[in-house]
Formats: structure tokens, C-alpha cells, sequence
């Protein structure tokens, strides 16, 4: 059994675990967008009745602890952070308002290039006990997706801005962008929910 199916054997052990395993399960499908909505009023500082109890119930899903570090990456936009973040000094340390879905291995983030805005690559430092959920327990767990929670803070420590064919990471050259950024962030402080919670320990070299 992976982890990631003993995360959600873990929550349906717990009292009322069952609902937020299925709150993991319906963001994870975004079932009628929900993910995109939810994300959309996170960033936007708007609050929505309408989400209320789905944004509680996935919130209460985020209590897994890796122990020993380990690094996860997401493929965005430009346009992913309510402030830009290319302007950021590094060492600076910003919390990211909305949920953010990552995946252990970078190799099928080409599928997430958008057509809108120039390609960003995250590489994500998670050091041990970065409080987050494991997504794959599910029917349809391919991805190796990891969930930080809204208000994990990160410091940034690298940006680069490539424009060069033979530099290009994940991204396919000119398909259709011949300019990506890659941000190296580190998780500085977990968010202030999932303090004092019982978690789940697993071990992501394991």
C-alpha cells in the first residue's frame, strides 16, 4: 500500500476524516471547477458562502509530515501570484493565499503550459515536518500530487528567466512560448490550522 493510500485509510480512521478525504477527492477532479473557484476567491481575498464548508472540510485534510525532506514542483504562469513574484528580493518570505497542487516528479508538468502568459516552473523545497495532503489514495492516483495549504509560507531563493532553446526545463521549446521562468521556493512555516493537529508521518524516500 503507497502512502498516499495509507493517507486516506489514516483519514477515514478519524472523526469526520471521511468528509475531508472527500474534499481531497473533489479538488483533486475539480468537480464543476471547484478547485479553480475556490483558488480564484483565495487570491482575490473574497468570501464566498458558496465554498464555506468545502474550503473548511479541505483545509482539515492537510495533516501529513514528511519525515525527511524532499522536493515537489508545479508548472504555472507568470500570472500564478497575487503580487509578482519575479520582483521578489530573495530570502524574502511571502505566504501564498490559495491552495497549491504539486507533483513529486516534474517530468508531465509540459501538460499544465498554458497559452496565456510565459511558463513557470516551481521547484519546491519541502524540509521535514511540512505540514500537507497526499492526493493519490484515490481511484485515479497517477501523479504523485502533493497539496500545500492556503497560508504556507515560502521563501524564494533562486529566480531564473530563460530564453534560450537549449535551457529549457520540462517546457517544450516554442510550443508556444520561447521565454520560461523557473522559481526555486523553499516552505519556511506551515499554516497556522494545522498547528497542535495530529498528523500523518511518512517517509517521501521510503
Amino acid at each position: 500500500m503507497s502512502a498516499h493510500e495509507q493517507y486516506f485509510q489514516y483519514l477515514d480512521g478519524l472523526p469526520g476524516g471521511a468528509e475531508w478525504r472527500q474534499a481531497l477527492v473533489q479538488y483533486k477532479a475539480n468537480d464543476g471547477e471547484i478547485a479553480f473557484k475556490l483558488n480564484g476567491m483565495l487570491r482575490g481575498c473574497v468570501p464566498s458562502n458558496e465554498l464555506a464548508d468545502f474550503f473548511t472540510r479541505l483545509r482539515q485534510g492537510i495533516r501529513a509530515q514528511n519525515v525527511a525532506p524532499f522536493k515537489v514542483y508545479r508548472m504555472t504562469t507568470v500570472n500564478e501570484f497575487s503580487a509578482p513574484l519575479i520582483p521578489f528580493r530573495l530570502t524574502d518570505t511571502f505566504p501564498y493565499l490559495a491552495f497549491m497542487s504539486t507533483s513529486r516528479s516534474p517530468l508531465n508538468l509540459h501538460t499544465f503550459v498554458q497559452n496565456t502568459a510565459p511558463p513557470l516552473l516551481l521547484e519546491i523545497e519541502c524540509p521535514e515536518m511540512t505540514t500537507l495532503a497526499l492526493m493519490e489514495g484515490g481511484e485515479f492516483g497517477m501523479e504523485d500530487e502533493y497539496l500545500l495549504g492556503t497560508g504556507t509560507r515560502y521563501q524564494l531563493l533562486d529566480v531564473a528567466h530563460i530564453t534560450e532553446e537549449v535551457d529549457f526545463q520540462v517546457v517544450e521549446w516554442d510550443a508556444p512560448h520561447k521565454e520560461m521562468y523557473k522559481a526555486r521556493l523553499r516552505v519556511v512555516a506551515n499554516p497556522k490550522y494545522t498547528e497542535g493537529k495530529e498528523t500523518f508521518k511518512f517517509d517521501p524516500t521510503a
